[in-house]
């Protein structure tokens, strides 16, 4: 998180890995992977190590909590309300709805 736009809600480790997750500039999910003993981004995961989503397209939406269950990333947050699976290389998975976002 580098701006004064971005800001962590959430976080989830796998036992090697650090997850934050929050906003990026109050209008995208964002969900950071960084090693737990240094706190580097991990450039192996999504874009340079942050995978950046608008799950409900427009608007204000924040990651507000997350679990992992050691192969896949579950995140639950603001906007409509949504939800979404990401798998731990940053990848959607298609375990959650067909593109790994689940609305109601």
């Amino acid at each position: 998180y580098t701006t004064s736009a971005d800001f962590p809600y959430a976080v989830t480790s796998d036992g090697t890995s650090l997850f934050p997750a929050g906003y990026e500039s109050a209008t995208r999910w964002r969900i950071e992977k960084r090693a737990l003993g240094t706190g580097t981004l991990d450039s192996t995961f999504g874009a340079g190590g942050i995978v950046s989503s608008s799950p409900g397209g427009s608007g204000t939406e924040i990651v507000q909590a997350m679990i992992t269950d050691g192969t896949d990333i579950y995140a639950v947050g603001y906007y409509n309300p949504s939800g979404t699976g990401i798998g731990l290389d940053g990848t959607a998975t298609s375990l959650v709805g067909g593109s790994g976002v689940v609305s109601r």
